[in-house]
């Protein structure tokens, strides 16, 4: 019995593997869906140049397309798979083989990255229990990405000397220039990432234990965690932010800083928000923004309460709440808080485990629906420059030369690398 039938049981997917994947005695699996990717080979010949000390690898990339792709797309990821086999036969790597699955016809109602990922992963975790190998690393990268040339060996190292997490991030950087696309794309691109990185800075600041960044191309988890979280979701968008934030439910996440993953600054349809849609939007006018710093200033407030909390009573925790903010009193009546504070009381049987359910309560999800749900009179949404200052300056940090975006996208970069 494999460590992960119950997952294939439970979730009613089949544990049948694929034929060239029974013999797979890989440790990792880094699974890249493909689709309407023309320079998915500047993708693959990042791992001709990987170096130093990783375990054996397979790289499965998942071909897809749905039922009403376009004859164009679909005649684009035919050649991009044969493009696929003619590297693979010609450039044998030591550690590293190649195989893939080719998704053809998915129903509209099912297909996108997210079924994409899912189809992938749920095949790199029958891998993994075929070999009964609970540990095995499962690594999620898109094909429109660049890597260093310690990638593997850096995620390989991460969890051999960090037993205690089972997933982790990867760090990441968009080109913020150069001559492939538009001046504002490159602009666009660095616009969203600054807002990427002060949403991460502000779940931080305010206090949430993980503050996370969700990026599908730059994550990798234990098959066992990815069994336990219940996989990969089929959204068509933001599969990478339920699904690790789902994990969150029973392990913290690092990030590895010591290596990048590079994705493309390019415009893009293919899902309904993320970068290349963030990209397209600013090119037809629309700024993009990010959270006012205002809103994780009460969230810090209202977190540091919580393990005070655990012996307050509800009519003084509902007084709390309202004098913190009364946008944020609310909000908490509106969503039924003080019921589920009630219960996770009523289930715990001391302050650290009755703060953790309660995170588990106010989770991230709750947290961007409290933030898009806040008052745009009272507070509005900011240029991500803006908001990097502000959310620099309440954290006591140098705030220099920040007038500029690059400069700000600068600074956010540098203080994600050294946390």
């Amino acid at each position: 019995m494999g460590f992960a039938d119950i997952y294939f049981s439970r979730f009613n997917v089949s544990k049948q593997i694929a034929d060239e994947h029974k013999a797979c005695d890989a440790e990792i699996v880094v699974v890249i869906p493909v689709c309407n990717e023309p320079n998915f080979l500047n993708t693959i010949e990042c791992f001709k140049k990987q170096e130093g000390n990783f375990t054996k690898t397979r790289i499965l990339s998942v071909f897809n397309h749905s039922e009403i792709a376009s004859d164009a797309v679909k005649q684009q990821n035919i050649e991009t798979l044969e493009e696929y086999k003619a590297f693979i036969s010609k450039n044998p790597i030591e550690n590293i083989d190649f195989s893939h699955l080719f998704l053809e016809d998915i129903p509209q109602k099912n297909a996108g990255v997210g079924y994409a990922r899912k189809q992938g992963m749920d095949e790199a975790l029958r891998i993994f229990n075929q070999q009964n190998n609970p540990d095995g690393i499962i690594v999620s990268l898109d094909a429109d990405c660049i890597v260093e040339n310690n990638y593997l060996s850096e995620i390989n190292k991460f969890f051999v000397e960090n037993a205690e997490y089972q997933a982790v991030t990867i760090y990441f950087e968009h080109a913020t220039e150069g001559n492939e696309y538009s001046q504002e794309t490159y602009e666009a691109a660095l616009a969203y990432e600054s807002h990427l990185r002060c949403f991460r800075f502000g779940l931080e600041f305010a206090g949430y234990p993980h503050a996370i960044h969700t990026v599908g191309s730059c994550f990798a988890v234990l098959a066992k965690a990815y069994a336990a979280a219940g996989g990969m979701n089929t959204k068509q968008g933001g599969e990478d932010f339920y699904f690790l934030h789902k994990l969150t439910a029973f392990t913290n996440i690092s990030c590895i800083n010591s290596t990048c993953v590079y994705p493309d600054s390019r415009v893009s349809d293919r899902v309904p928000f993320g970068t290349g849609p963030a990209i397209q939007k600013a090119i037809d006018g629309t700024e993009i923004e990010t959270y006012n710093p205002k809103l994780y200033l009460i969230l810090k407030k209202f977190f540091a309460k919580f393990p005070v909390w655990y012996q307050t009573e509800l009519e003084q925790i509902k007084t709390d709440i309202n004098i913190i903010s009364p946008i944020l009193s609310d909000f908490c009546e509106r969503n039924n808080f003080i019921d589920q504070l009630a219960e996770c009381k009523a289930n715990t049987s001391n302050q650290e485990a009755f703060v953790k359910r309660v995170f588990g309560v106010f989770n991230a999800f709750r947290i961007i629906k409290f933030l898009n749900e806040a008052p745009e009179a009272f507070y509005h949404k900011v240029s991500p420059c803006c908001a990097a200052k502000t959310l620099l300056e309440l954290s006591n940090l140098p705030v220099e030369e920040l007038c500029k975006a690059k400069k700000c996208l600068s600074k956010l970069r540098q203080y994600d690398k050294n946390r």
